[in-house]
């Protein structure tokens, strides 16, 4: 994390070009975010998929990626910024705005590897302090979520079968093991009577199963019924660009390319 000790206001922060990674602004210190890595973009990019399916479609909230949200004396960038609909600012045209200043209602944090998981709270509590109603801190190596609700002392949650706190302006149900599980590049084709069907590796739905060899070329050939084959390859990029679907039926025999 690159810091910058020099003294400055906010005005004149405001001023500066953006950079990448975003710099936040802190106690008159500009402090630059640490790049992304894997773990850290693709559970942001879920998430944001995740909390917008459930409330875009009904005008409840939406969920922003790296958006600066300036207030309170400080501009930051969360990962993702959630904001109830009548909240969010627009512009003359009825389009929302570039410039947000107020806290997110829900921000949520992802550790990096060389993040400072001090600096990352301390925005957390800052966004609390002015009108947040909850804050999310993601540890993907440790494969827990320490939870901050407004008003109340934060929540270490570690088992995989806990249902994740959310505020109450968005209905959705998600555990530990779900949203760790988004870090699975796996896909398992489980052989189930006479068909086979496509399931994620966290929810194998088949009762009697034996896993045959990994795979090393890229493809699994469908050879007996109740083998499990687990193909070890970009399979995560197919199920979303829906070339494999849930439920997707192979016949016997039917080579399946990953």
């Amino acid at each position: 994390m690159a810091q910058i000790a020099v003294e400055m206001t906010l005005e004149k922060f405001l001023k500066l070009p953006e950079t990448k990674p975003a710099s936040e602004y802190i106690d008159g210190r500009i402090i630059q975010k640490p790049m992304p890595q894997g773990k850290h973009s693709r559970l942001q990019g879920r998430l944001v998929t995740a909390i917008n399916a459930v409330a875009e479609p009904q005008r409840i909230a939406l969920a922003f990626p790296e958006l600066r949200c300036t207030f309170g004396d400080r501009s930051i960038v969360p990962d993702v910024a959630v904001f109830a609909w009548d909240r969010i600012p627009v512009d003359e045209n009825g389009d929302v705005a570039n410039v947000f200043q107020a806290a997110p209602d829900w921000t949520i944090e992802i550790l990096s590897p060389d993040q400072s998981q001090t600096k990352v709270t301390g925005n957390i509590l800052h966004c609390l302090g002015h009108g947040s109603k909850m804050g999310w801190l993601v540890d993907p190596d440790e494969r827990s979520l320490l939870v901050y609700p407004l008003g109340q002392q934060p929540q270490l949650l570690q088992e995989p079968t806990q249902v994740l706190p959310v505020p109450d302006l968005v209905a959705m149900q998600l555990t530990a093991d779900e949203l760790f599980g988004w870090l699975s590049i796996t896909v398992v084709l489980t052989w189930m009577r006479d068909k086979l069907v496509f399931d994620n590796a966290n929810n194998v739905r088949s009762l009697d199963e034996r896993v045959a060899k990994m795979t090393n070329v890229g493809y699994a050939q469908v050879a007996k019924p109740w083998e499990t084959v687990i193909c070890t390859t970009i399979a995560a990029s197919l199920a979303d660009s829906r070339e494999l679907k849930p439920s997707h039926r192979f016949e016997l025999g039917e080579t399946v390319a990953v």
